[in-house]
C-alpha cells in the first residue's frame, strides 16, 4: 500500500493537517471516510487554518454595479418589453465573500400605446370578384345601372382582405347617376 497525499499550491490560503487520531482542537475539520472501502479507519480527518491573516485575504461580499441603459422596446406601439441589467462586480465576491442579492436583470412594458390601424397595400389587399365574396376577404358589392340593361353589374364585388379595416373606399357611378353600395 503506497501513500496518500492531498496537494496545494505554494499560495493556498489554507495550511491543511492530516491527522489519523481524530480532530484536531482548534482548527475546522472534515471526517476522510470511504464506507466502501473495507480498510478505511473512521478517524481520518483533514484540517486547516488559516495560515496568515493577509488583508488581501478578507471575504469580500460583492456589490452590484448600476443598472445599464434600458434596451430598445421590443415593440414601436400596442405594448412592448424592454430591460436592463447590472452586474455583481461593485466589488466582485472574493475570498468567499457572498453574492449580490437580488435580480441583475429588469424588465418593464414600453410603447403601450395602440397601433394605428393597418392600412392595406395596394394591389396586394385587395380584390376585384364577379363570383360573390372570396374566402379570407370582406367586401362591397357594387351595383350599376347602365344600358342597354344586360350591361348592369349585380354581382361584382370590391373586397380587401379580413382583419384589416374597412379602407373607407366607395363605388360612384358617373355624376349626376343614382350609386347604390350594399355591404357583403
Amino acid at each position: 500500500m503506497g501513500d496518500n497525499y492531498v496537494c496545494l499550491p505554494a499560495d493556498s490560503p489554507y495550511d491543511l493537517k492530516w491527522n489519523s487520531a481524530g480532530p484536531i482542537d482548534g482548527l475546522e475539520c472534515i471526517q476522510w471516510l470511504e464506507p466502501a472501502d473495507p480498510d478505511t479507519w473512521d478517524d481520518n480527518y483533514l484540517c486547516h487554518k488559516w495560515w496568515h491573516q493577509d488583508p488581501s485575504l478578507t471575504a469580500v461580499n460583492g456589490g452590484w454595479s448600476h443598472f445599464s441603459k434600458w434596451s430598445e422596446c421590443s415593440a414601436s406601439c400596442g405594448g412592448g418589453s424592454q430591460s436592463r441589467k447590472r452586474s455583481c462586480d461593485n466589488p466582485a465576491p472574493l475570498n468567499g465573500g457572498v453574492d449580490c442579492e437580488g435580480d441583475d436583470e429588469e424588465t418593464q412594458a414600453c410603447n403601450s400605446d395602440p397601433c394605428p390601424p393597418r392600412l392595406p397595400s395596394w394591389p396586394e389587399d385587395f380584390k376585384w370578384s364577379n363570383a360573390g365574396v372570396p374566402d379570407g376577404y370582406t367586401c362591397m358589392r357594387v351595383l350599376e345601372f347602365a344600358e342597354p340593361k344586360d350591361h348592369t353589374w349585380k354581382t361584382t364585388s370590391f373586397c380587401w382582405e379580413d382583419g384589416i379595416p374597412d379602407p373607407g373606399l366607395r363605388w360612384s357611378m358617373a355624376a349626376g347617376r343614382m350609386d347604390f353600395l350594399i355591404r357583403v
